[in-house]
């Protein structure tokens, strides 16, 4: 049994527009890209949602501006073209045949920078209590056409995508490096080219539009001004995860408490409830439509 009072999301921006979309989160922050993640609204307002606009803040700017042009219509996006060491926030709108309805909360500002940074800077202390430090960038100056990654491999895994890390080439060399990649079927040798025409320049790769319940190897090339590296060895097979299923719905709703301006409502849980992170609540006016 619960108990519990009511709360809401923002109100719509327009009349009719879906509520505000929820638990918007930053994940995989790297030098150039993010990727978000967030929760439908609770009300979807005079027509079922559409899709979503993401938008983005540069705390150096002020301005929130907006990622994409055609609405996103899962609830996941992979911010690309973003600038290295620069703070930013995001949010989401839901859109329905109304429009956009009002941002969700933003997020805590992330700043992005290059996870692997740390590892081509090494200290040495020297007489005296004083230090020096040498990147690995200036002890590889010879090194032209770039060798390929390593380690390629899905950090992430859900029902509808997937993140693809690899640890970049050792050495690496001065030259800034971008990546090229590779998908193909497993147990088949029919590689096609999974980051298109997009510059790829961290060591991190969301890949969407993948069929459920095949298997699908990955690799990855090096490419710097002088030339391509050979792939790398391919990623062991991977596949979608299982769709969640949605949670039975709660029932026996009763108000047991109430006054001039708030009622205390209790509801029984559904049987299975372990994975149940909350419930949304909803109200209306006798006699009129939700």
């Amino acid at each position: 049994m619960t108990l519990c009072c009511c709360s809401s999301d923002a109100s719509a921006a327009v009349l009719g527009g879906p509520a505000s979309p929820l638990a918007v989160k930053v994940s995989d922050v790297n030098k150039d890209y993010v990727f978000l993640t967030w929760q439908p609204p609770s009300a979807d307002g005079a027509s079922p949602v559409d899709g979503y606009y993401v938008e983005k803040l540069d705390l150096g700017q002020g301005v929130w501006v907006r990622c994409n042009v055609h609405i996103q219509k899962m609830c996941h996006y992979p911010v690309f073209g973003l600038k290295e060491g620069t703070l930013y926030q995001f949010r989401v709108r839901a859109v329905n045949q109304a429009g956009a309805g009002r941002p969700s909360k933003a997020t805590e500002p992330v700043l992005t920078a290059d996870p692997l940074e740390h590892t081509r800077t090494m200290v040495i202390e020297v007489e005296n209590g004083k230090t020096i430090t040498i990147t690995k960038d200036e002890l590889e100056g010879q090194v032209k056409i770039p060798f390929p990654p390593t380690n390629v491999h899905a950090c992430e895994v859900s029902d509808t995508y997937m993140v693809l890390s690899w640890t970049e080439p050792e050495p690496r060399g001065r030259e800034p490096l971008n990546y090229y990649v590779e998908q193909s079927l497993a147990e088949k040798s029919n590689w096609e080219l999974a980051s298109l025409d997009m510059t790829v320049s961290s060591p991190r790769f969301p890949v969407f539009d993948l069929v459920t319940d095949k298997q699908y190897c990955f690799r990855v090339r090096s490419v710097n001004k002088y030339g391509i590296s050979d792939p790398s060895e391919p990623s062991a097979p991977i596949s979608l995860g299982k769709p969640e299923a949605l949670p039975a719905p709660p029932h026996s709703v009763m108000a047991i408490r109430d006054t001039n301006t708030s009622v205390l409502l209790q509801w029984r849980e559904p049987k299975e409830k372990d994975n149940i992170l909350g419930y949304y609540m909803y109200y209306s006016e006798t006699g009129k439509e939700l």
